[in-house]
């Protein structure tokens, strides 16, 4: 005979009794299981993660408050946290802004009014300043002139263009209306109170365009590009300077100005060749800080001049069929005037000197060799200097 299979009956209280095959009733059960325990699962982790989400959003909302932006004055630092700041009244604008990308274009902000917070904190006023440093937490730094101080609205953004802040440039943004967006300071931690600055009296003139003749070149990569460069503390401390002050005062050709620290300064290089030439530059510095195509330079008593971009933005004329510019406009450029004696030296050494009469006469140019040279109309051809390095005041 053959076996018997076995079918058991369960009875179950209030329901119809059902006849089950074991084998099949043992997967059915383990399925259901399975489904209970990722059900399960699933509500935890799901309950887990808004518990989660919530704790996130209360830590960041903490940390927001947390924190602080140091304003340096008179030595002292004072710490204001954001929930210091919510005491300012808000404002929101469309202000203008300067994108070396895109030209002027339009922008919306929203923050507090840095005049209301100087005012409430140290009793002063952007206007009464002779300067002020806004500093990132990357190490990005820029001075803001006395000129923007007494004419723009500065303001401490959270919020640009209908949005909050990136995670980049919280907690604050600084934001200088119609001004270049360097002045825009992402990551804003740090501001410094410039209250009064020396000025130096220009006493030379050290033309940017025979430095590579003067100084040690050295190679530099510039996007790909093999150009040349200066060390600029071999430049300047080259020449003693009577007047040392903390700051170099930069102006390029595209209208840009800026200060600079001068330890800064001293560390990075001046690109002379190539694109954007002359540029102050460094690996070291953020990018944000370079300036491209400078005009003319200003540290100590000393100005660095750049004829090339000169003939972009003074008057070229031509005299003794050259085109050149006139000593006198460069002379006004740089802040050098009214002295009795000039002394001319070139790469090679020569020199001579002329009187402040036969400055009018005076007119620079590129020569056919390319060198930058320097006569004076009407003059013996012995005035004439070749490769120009520099222009003093003679005592």
């Amino acid at each position: 005979m053959g076996k018997k299979q076995i079918f058991l009956k369960k009875v179950i209280s209030g329901q119809c009794q059902a006849t089950a095959n074991p084998g099949k009733y043992l997967v059915k059960l383990l399925i259901l299981l399975s489904i209970a325990a990722l059900f399960a699962a699933a509500v935890f982790t799901g309950g887990c993660s808004i518990k989660n989400s919530a704790d996130v959003l209360n830590a960041n909302s903490a940390l927001d408050d947390a924190q602080t932006l140091t304003i340096t004055y008179s030595g002292k630092d004072t710490v204001i946290s954001l929930e210091d700041l919510k005491q300012f009244q808000v404002v929101e604008k469309e202000v203008p802004a300067i994108s070396k990308t895109e030209g002027e274009i339009t922008r919306k902000v929203k923050g507090y009014l840095l005049e209301d917070i100087l005012k409430k904190y140290f009793g002063l006023s952007l206007k009464n300043l002779s300067g002020l440093r806004f500093s990132a937490g990357d190490g990005y730094a820029v001075e803001v002139p006395p000129k923007m101080l007494q004419t723009r609205e500065i303001i401490l953004a959270f919020e640009l263009d209908g949005k909050p802040l990136s995670e980049d440039s919280k907690p604050l943004r600084s934001v200088v209306p119609g001004e270049f967006q360097m002045y825009w300071v992402k990551n804003l931690t740090g501001i410094e109170i410039i209250e009064q600055r020396a000025i130096a009296a220009i006493d030379r003139i050290v033309f940017i365009d025979s430095i590579g003749e003067a100084y040690p070149v050295t190679d530099y990569d510039y996007y790909g590009s093999s150009d040349k460069a200066v060390r600029l503390k071999d430049v300047i401390t080259s020449l003693p300077q009577e007047t040392v002050s903390d700051n170099v005062f930069i102006a390029a050709s595209d209208g840009l100005e800026k200060n600079e620290k001068s330890g800064t300064f001293l560390s990075a290089y001046l690109k002379i060749t190539g694109d954007d030439s002359p540029a102050f530059l460094s690996e070291d510095i953020p990018k944000g800080m370079w300036v491209k195509s400078i005009y003319y330079f200003l540290f100590g008593n000393s100005a660095y001049f750049s004829v090339k971009n000169g003939f972009n933005l003074l008057t070229v004329s031509n005299i003794e069929n050259k085109d050149c510019i006139k000593l006198n406009d460069i002379f006004k450029v740089c802040g050098i005037s009214g002295n009795s004696k000039y002394f001319f030296k070139a790469t090679d050494d020569y020199s001579i000197e002329v009187d402040s009469a036969s400055i009018e006469k005076g007119y620079v140019y590129f020569n056919d060799k390319g060198s930058l040279s320097v006569s004076f109309e009407g003059m013996p051809k012995n005035t004439t200097v070749k490769n120009l390095l520099l222009i003093k005041i003679v005592e």
